[in-house]
């Protein structure tokens, strides 16, 4: 298995944030999309992961799996952040089975 990435987005609007995650990474960790709440979103193989939940689940699978702290970039956007038009990670991999 590949190691994980070391750097993050953490892309934010007004309203809320989202930790963006490759599915490889994901997989890294030993996670999936069902590992997380309606509340994140996917495109692709790009994971938008909410920052309440979704992301804490994430960065503490990556440090148990890993052993360090991520680089983590936050971005901040004063519209709505595109990934909110992304599909709901259940909805998505609903439609790709």
């Amino acid at each position: 298995m590949t190691a994980p990435s070391t750097q993050y987005v953490m892309l934010s609007d007004p309203g809320h944030g989202w930790l963006l995650v490759s599915s490889a990474d994901l997989r890294a960790v030993g996670l999936s999309c069902r590992s997380f709440s309606p509340y994140s979103y996917r495109r692709g193989d790009a994971y938008a992961l909410e920052e309440d939940c979704d992301a804490t689940i994430f960065l503490q699978a990556y440090r148990q799996r890993v052993g360090l702290e991520p680089i983590i970039d936050d971005q901040h956007v004063n519209t709505d952040a595109p990934c909110r038009a992304w599909q709901g990670v259940h909805e998505q991999a609903r439609a790709v089975r």
